[in-house]
C-alpha cells in the first residue's frame, strides 16, 4: 500500500491520545473494536467482497470511531445540554460527525498523512469508505444498517455461485 510508516505511527499516537479517560468510549474500547473489526474482515464471505485499501479503511475506521468522545450521547447532546456540537453537524449524527471531524483534521497535516502516496480518485474512495463507516456506528441506525449489510453479503454470494456455475 505505499503507507509511509513515519506518518502513519505518528497519527496512531495522536487518535490514541485523543481518546480520554473515559468509563466506556476509552482507547481501550477503540482496541477492542478494531479486535472486533479484524475479525470480522477475515470472515471468508466478508474478505472474498474486500480488497486491501477497503480493509486498510475497515481498520482506520475502528480506530477513530470515538475519537475525542466527550462521555455523553447523541441523545443527550440534543435533548438536554444542546451543544455546540449538535449546531455545527445538525442534530444529524453529531458524535459520529464530530470523531471524523477531529480525526481528518489530524490526518490532513502533512507530519501526519499516511495517505499522502494514494493518488487523487483514490484517496476520495479511501475518504467515502472511512466516512461511511464511522457513520454507521451510530446505534440509532444498526438495525436498518445490519439488514442493509446482510443483504449486500448474501446478494454478492448468490451472484459469486452463479457466476462459478456458468
Amino acid at each position: 500500500l505505499n503507507i509511509p510508516e513515519k506518518e502513519f505511527n505518528r497519527f496512531i499516537g495522536l487518535i490514541e491520545k485523543g481518546y480520554h479517560d473515559l468509563p466506556f468510549h476509552n482507547k481501550v474500547h477503540a482496541t477492542d473494536v478494531l479486535h472486533g473489526m479484524n475479525y470480522l474482515v477475515k470472515n471468508p464471505k466478508i474478505k472474498a467482497m474486500c480488497n486491501t485499501v477497503d480493509i486498510m479503511c475497515c481498520y482506520i475506521a475502528a480506530i477513530i470511531h470515538d475519537y475525542d468522545h466527550p462521555g455523553y450521547s447523541n441523545v443527550v447532546i440534543f435533548d438536554y445540554i444542546q451543544d455546540e456540537m449538535a449546531i455545527l453537524y445538525n442534530d444529524q449524527r453529531v458524535l459520529e460527525n464530530h470523531h471524523l471531524a477531529k480525526a481528518w483534521e489530524l490526518l490532513l497535516k502533512p507530519e501526519n498523512n499516511f495517505l499522502k502516496n494514494f493518488d487523487k480518485k483514490e484517496f476520495s474512495r479511501i475518504r467515502k469508505l472511512i466516512i461511511e463507516l464511522v457513520l454507521a456506528t451510530d446505534l440509532s441506525q444498526h438495525n436498518q444498517l445490519l439488514s442493509s449489510f446482510k443483504e449486500k453479503v448474501n446478494r454478492y454470494f448468490i451472484y459469486f455461485i452463479y457466476k462459478q456455475t456458468l
